[in-house]
């Protein structure tokens, strides 16, 4: 899961950054939080990080406290590589017979 946050650097210069943590087993979503370390405080349309624990997977992620979650991106499922071959010999198919028809008739005449 890919995170972009605002937040504040060391010196206090503003700072937006993409973070990426993982997203771990199926579960509870509060419970999937608290494992990664994080304390959310959720206000309206903004959630805020309360707190990262020391040591902990968000924190080494770049994750602190007084930091605001802009986006959350999660990946999507994709349909696999090989359905590409079906448009492919859908152009493929036609394409030959015309080049075999074509050598046909040129020999022929």
């Amino acid at each position: 899961m890919r995170l972009i946050v605002e937040g504040q650097d060391d010196v206090g210069h503003k700072k937006v950054f993409t973070s990426l943590l993982p997203i771990g087993k199926a579960g509870e979503g509060k419970t999937r939080i608290e494992v990664l370390g994080l304390k959310l405080l959720i206000d309206g349309d903004k959630v805020g990080i309360v707190n990262a624990v020391f040591d902990s997977i968000a924190q080494k992620a770049g994750l602190d406290f007084d930091q605001v979650i802009e986006k959350v991106l999660v990946p999507a499922s994709q349909p696999t590589k090989q359905l590409m071959y079906i448009p492919a010999l859908i152009l493929f198919v036609p394409i030959a017979m015309l080049t075999c028809h074509r050598e046909r008739v040129a020999v022929a005449a």
